[in-house]
């Protein structure tokens, strides 16, 4: 167990902290590259990734800016949950903005890993204590003083950045929550225009739309969205 008044343990409890966020940040990518794949073609739902299939992790993949990568998912998820336009379509539009808000601030916090120091802070005297935290450039003396005379230790502790890596994870399985209810939803949508169509069983309509309810409700719910009537 790490000794928080050790620096090499701090030290070493920062780098976990540290690789924990950028390989839990990959998991948020990645959920958002597979929404946009299977939003782009259907068959990726099967994980049948041909060269089709994988178009959206192309399109996805090629801007370098996060904030790009992360507009263009917007774009095409607010496009398709509008055609067809239903009550479902519109629950489920409302969950991807409470996603796509929240992903849009964590990633800040990404940004702040990606591009942050780790620095030492000796603060105090008799006895002076060492703090390692995880901060802006070591040459940005401006915020660093600033947050000196606030009486704060600048950056965050290994236990603030632990606590940014989960919070991605959390984000990349609601993602990927999101993606599932999509897929149930165009289960169901396929079995009422194979029923409409004369070659599907009417039978099957009731649990197709029973599992995409049940998966939106579930989803809004845990999202503290509030449901449609």
């Amino acid at each position: 167990m790490n000794d928080p008044n050790d620096i090499a343990d701090q030290h070493r409890a920062m780098r976990e902290a540290i690789a924990k966020a950028v390989l839990n940040w990959s998991f948020v990518e990645d959920s958002l590259a597979r929404l946009l794949g299977y939003l782009l073609d259907k068959n990726t739902a099967n994980q049948s990734y041909s060269n089709v299939d994988m178009i959206g992790f192309v399109i996805y993949f090629k801007p370098n800016n996060t904030e790009t990568r992360i507009g263009i998912v917007d774009s095409v998820v607010r496009f398709f949950m509008d055609r067809p336009r239903n009550t479902e379509r519109l629950s489920l539009l409302a969950c991807w903005l409470r996603i796509y808000s929240k992903v849009n601030k964590i990633k800040e916090r990404r940004n702040a890993v990606m591009h942050g120091s780790v620095a030492t802070h000796a603060i105090g005297s008799n006895p002076t204590r060492n703090y390692v935290r995880l901060t802006h450039s070591l040459h940005d003396v401006t915020r660093t003083l600033a947050t000196m005379r606030d009486g704060q230790v600048p950056g965050k502790s290994a236990h603030d950045v632990d606590a940014v890596a989960d919070n991605f994870a959390k984000w990349a399985n609601f993602i990927n929550r999101f993606r599932q209810c999509v897929i149930a939803q165009e289960v169901y949508e396929d079995v009422v225009q194979a029923v409409l169509g004369q070659t599907g069983d009417p039978k099957k309509i009731p649990l197709a739309r029973e599992a995409s309810q049940q998966a939106i409700l579930q989803l809004e719910a845990d999202l503290k969205v509030t449901p449609r009537q």
